[in-house]
């Protein structure tokens, strides 16, 4: 069985805040960072 989940606004722009901040200690790593978020929520679906 296949969940879906919901992110509040505020979850979601801690993300993106999170992922700008990974991204200026070192290019690409904000799209890593992405990536692994979204692998970890595949797996709690």
């Amino acid at each position: 069985m296949a969940y879906r989940l919901k992110f509040s606004t505020r979850a979601l722009r801690e993300t993106g805040e999170a992922q700008e901040w990974y991204e200026l200690q070192s290019p690409g790593l904000g799209e890593e960072f992405i990536a692994a978020m979204e692998l970890q929520l595949k797996r709690l679906e």
